[in-house]
């Protein structure tokens, strides 16, 4: 029982290439363990195929199965394979499940039954096997009344096999489906006169003819009217019976579903001084899929598929472990792989990949696992500020990487993913001058690489710039209470500006002007309503200064008169006095027009109207007096304009 032989002869050369490479690569490779090391593979399924015997087939009439076993064409097949196939010496141990029934049925009567239950198959290094199974028979003796006779035996070693009979009968391994086909022998188990034919109740000294049986434990599990259907026996005249040929053990078939290989990696710790450390941990591996295969290696690399294995590919595996077949035995190992922070780039991924060793004869120990590393934990802090998070056109912008005082070596600074240059660490420290910006917005790293005696790598916080245009800095300047009518100054500065500026007032655009030297004004004559006004400004910015806009508030309020007085001092007796009244102008600059009301005493002795011809002022005659009186002037008012009333004069009567 030896396993298959059928890998080509170039991947024994390729072995050696690994081998010599791994050496070259820097990682330790352990000597190749010989190819009869007891390795095996863990079974997650698989089924056993037997039609027992052709006796079986032909005298048991019915055949069913149940639990986890089928019968179809006389064949039974047992299912729900479990245990261990060592791929390199055929060393098994595999437990089926389910039951065989075979009756004899006649007339629709059921005389005798034997029931196979949970078989299990075994193979030893030499290469010799058994088929051993639960046993239990169920027998209706004839006659009238007479009670059945039942019986069962556990673990009954039912038939053997060995190496040495010419059948091709290796373990074959199709991807992670390893099968064997053989047929059990059917001599040597009972000699004719033993003590072992005295044991199963052989009186005939010939029997079992030519030593053809199955095992004794099998036949010692039987009911003796059953036995012979399970060896070489005479008829009743004392010839071979017809049937002999059919009674030893039929060929059969068993399969083993080899446990996939699966892969746990934990980072148990990650920093400045070691790096990363990962623990490994397989299980369902197979230290031997082909001959000369010989355990399996376990590395680290950038993920997105295992590397090649040329001599320089190598150099791509940045740790690597080795497990000999040996250590495979249950299909599990553990290993601990470290990767040294300057060897780790933090714009890649990383996994932990596995595969056979040495030649790779075969994928089926290929597996990738990713690793989640946390590069700001293997690194020192580095820490990037920026003079400007907002930063004018045409300006430049100063970043900052600031690291721990002993770091040493430089940092390279990242827009993006691109590059813009490294600059040198000294006393924690380094700089680099960012000009040339576009309008947009941009981000910033800057990324330590590391250094063999201080750290190793470390990124920053991502930084963002808007770069956008500077401010203009527009100033107006108005007043914010002006009287009805007056004509009022609206100034625009922009320091060092061009362009244009909008000069809109109650959302009404009244002109745009354009700078010149950096202002703009605009007179505005306030003809509008008593209350408040929204005088705005809009520059509309350049190449370089972003527009900008302005509101201010303007009270328009009513115009005061400057003053009011009365000219004339004395009249004659019983004479009509005349009085001039001068009403000042207006704080607008306009003259005051409307009524004017003369008052002697507290009455009310004459109105008239000031227009614009009046210039604010007119003269009124009063009626005629006879003593002296106090005269009083008052300006009525309009709805622009205030009212305003004179000091009161004395008119002397002469």
């Amino acid at each position: 029982m030896r396993p298959s032989t059928h890998r080509p002869h170039a991947q024994r050369g390729l072995a050696a290439i690994v081998t010599t490479a791994l050496a070259v690569g820097g990682l330790t490779v352990i000597a190749a363990a010989p190819a009869e090391a007891a390795v095996t593979g863990s079974v997650t399924g698989g089924s056993f195929s037997w039609n027992v015997s052709a006796q079986a087939a032909a005298h048991f009439t019915t055949k069913t199965a149940s639990g986890d076993a089928t019968v179809a064409n006389n064949v039974f097949t047992w299912s729900a394979g479990s245990g261990s196939v060592n791929a390199a010496t055929g060393v098994t141990d595999l437990d089926y499940k389910g039951t065989a029934k075979l009756a004899f049925v006649n007339g629709g009567s059921e005389f005798y039954s034997i029931r196979l239950t949970d078989p299990e198959l075994t193979v030893d290094a030499s290469g010799a096997g058994t088929i051993v199974a639960d046993v239990a028979y169920d027998v209706v003796a004839l006659g009238p009344n007479s009670p059945a006779v039942t019986g069962s035996t556990s673990d009954v070693v039912i038939a053997r096999f060995t190496n040495d009979d010419g059948a091709t009968d290796d373990w074959t391994t199709t991807s992670s489906l390893a099968s064997i086909t053989d047929t059990p022998i059917a001599t040597g188990f009972i000699a004719p006169g033993s003590q072992d034919a005295a044991d199963v109740a052989f009186t005939d000294a010939e029997l079992p003819l030519n030593s053809q049986s199955f095992t004794k434990d099998f036949l010692l599990a039987l009911p003796s009217s059953l036995r012979s259907h399970f060896f070489a026996s005479k008829a009743g005249n004392g010839t071979p019976t017809a049937s002999n040929p059919n009674k030893v053990p039929g060929a059969f078939t068993a399969t083993a579903q080899l446990a996939t290989a699966t892969v746990d990696a934990e980072i148990t710790s990650a920093d400045f001084a070691t790096g990363v450390t990962v623990s490994v941990n397989g299980d369902g591996f197979r230290g031997v899929t082909n001959f000369g295969d010989n355990g399996v290696y376990v590395a680290i690399a950038e993920a997105g598929g295992i590397p090649d294995f040329g001599l320089e590919a190598m150099d791509d595996f940045i740790d690597a472990k080795y497990v000999p077949a040996a250590s495979l035995a249950s299909g599990a190992f553990a290993r601990t792989l470290v990767a040294p922070s300057p060897d780790l780039d933090p714009t890649k991924e990383y996994s932990v990949y596995t595969w056979q060793a040495h030649a790779h004869s075969n994928t089926t120990q290929d597996t990738e696992t990713p690793l989640d590393i946390d590069f700001e934990a293997i690194g020192p802090s580095v820490d990037l500020v920026l003079s400007d998070e907002v930063a004018y056109l045409g300006n430049y912008v100063t970043a900052l990487a600031q690291l721990p005082a002993a770091a040493v070596g430089s940092v390279e600074f990242f827009q993006g993913t691109k590059s813009i240059g490294t600059a040198v660490i000294r006393n924690g420290l380094a700089f680099k001058t960012i000009a040339g910006l576009k309008l947009g917005e941009y981000e910033y790293t800057a990324v330590y690489r590391g250094d063999a005696t201080h750290f190793g790598l470390g990124t920053s916080s991502i930084v963002p710039v808007t770069v956008t245009k500077a401010p203009a800095g527009l100033a107006v300047t108005t007043v914010e209470t002006t009287p009805y009518a007056k004509t009022l100054s609206v100034k625009a500065l922009v320091p060092g500006g061009t362009g244009t500026v909008t000069f809109t007032v109650d959302g009404k655009k009244l002109a745009t002007k354009t700078l010149s030297k950096g202002a703009a004004s605009l007179s505005i004559t306030t003809n509008y309503a008593i209350g408040s006004h929204t005088v705005v400004v809009a520059y509309s910015g350049n190449t370089k200064l972003a527009g900008q806009t302005i509101s201010k508030t303007v009270q328009v309020v009513k115009a005061t008169p400057s003053a009011i007085t009365l000219s004339g001092t004395s009249f004659a007796k019983n004479t009509s006095p005349k009085v001039t009244v001068t009403v000042g102008k207006l704080d607008s600059g306009a003259y005051a027009t409307g009524p004017v009301q003369v008052y002697i005493g507290e009455t009310l002795s004459k109105t008239v109207t000031l227009t614009s011809a009046n210039k604010g002022k007119i003269t009124v005659t009063l009626p005629k007096q006879s003593a002296s009186i106090v005269v009083t002037a008052t300006y009525v008012g309009t709805s622009t304009v205030n009212a305003i009333t004179s000091p009161p004069k004395n008119w002397v009567a002469r």
